[in-house]
Parts: C-alpha cells; structure tokens; sequence
C-alpha cells in the first residue's frame, strides 16, 4: 500500500510552501482511501496551524 500525506498549504503563501506547510494527516492506503481522507480534512479542518511530528520517516 502507498502511504499518504494530507498537507495544509495557505493559499497566500504558496511561494513559501515548503516552510508554511502543515501535515493534516498521514495514512497507507490506496489512492481512494486518501482521497477520501482529503475531503474529510477539508470538511473538518479547524484553520489552526500546527504542525503534527512525523512518525517513521
């Protein structure tokens, strides 16, 4: 199964993507469970920024 990251990127600071970025969400699965995870974290997603550890990387 491939592993997915679900990212939170303000649209105004796309230039500063990479320092801005924020994980929502990490999951293995396949392309439809994480575009499914996609959707419920846009649906549910609270607009804080913070930045989740990621773990096995």
């Amino acid at each position: 199964m491939a592993r997915w990251i679900v990212l939170a990127i303000p649209v105004d600071g796309v230039a500063e993507a990479s320092r801005d970025a924020r994980t929502v969400t990490e999951l293995e699965g396949t392309a439809e469970e994480a575009a499914a995870a996609l959707v419920h974290s846009a649906r549910t997603f609270d607009h804080t920024i913070r930045k989740e550890p990621r773990a096995g990387f």
